[in-house]
């Protein structure tokens, strides 16, 4: 009876080791790929501001710290291209809503080149006319651009490390005081 006993704890430990390895083979994959997404986050964050940027330059007035353009000379830029490029590339390791969004974020990109362009073939002068229509067009697209670095840093855990840091300099306020 006692072997028998032996026998079947054997069978168990060995049960539970395979299905620790495998857990532990799990664990390693999703921090492999955490990472990896980690990664290609931190390379679309700088290419929606540097989208968000050129951008800048036809919206409004400008600002005093980036040089305004002329809307005839707007056009489907570098930094563009780049952030397509890099969806293309990595868009196995995005979130199925941030790739739907920002491919349909490029498709807004398009739509405003085309709008600029049939205004500059009708009539160049019509540029100026709706220039109201073109700025309201770049606006939805800088909100769009907050919207999808809110999404990277929340899915990145910023939101979650900012809550921790404001709670421990909290606890640190609160004893101070005391």
């Amino acid at each position: 009876m006692n072997y028998y006993i032996t026998e079947n704890r054997l069978k168990e430990e060995r049960k539970e080791k395979k299905e620790k390895l495998e857990e532990d083979r799990k664990q390693s994959l999703l921090n492999i790929q955490l990472g990896i997404r980690e990664e290609v986050h931190s390379k679309i964050q700088p290419a929606l501001v540097k989208v968000e940027n050129y951008l800048m330059q036809f919206y409004g007035q400008g600002n005093e710290f980036i040089q305004a353009k002329k809307l005839e000379e707007f056009e489907i830029s570098i930094e563009v291209k780049e952030l397509r490029s890099l969806i293309q590339s990595y868009e196995i390791w995005l979130h199925d809503d941030l790739i739907k969004g920002l491919k349909e974020f490029l498709g807004r990109i398009n739509e405003l080149f085309l709008l600029i362009s049939g205004y500059k073939e009708t009539d160049p002068m019509n540029i100026e006319c709706n220039k109201d229509v073109v700025d309201m067009r770049i606006h939805e697209l800088f909100c769009i651009i907050e919207e999808f670095k809110a999404h990277i840093k929340y899915l990145s855990g910023g939101n979650a490390l900012d809550n921790y840091l404001y709670e421990v300099v909290e606890k640190e306020r609160f004893s101070k005081k005391q």
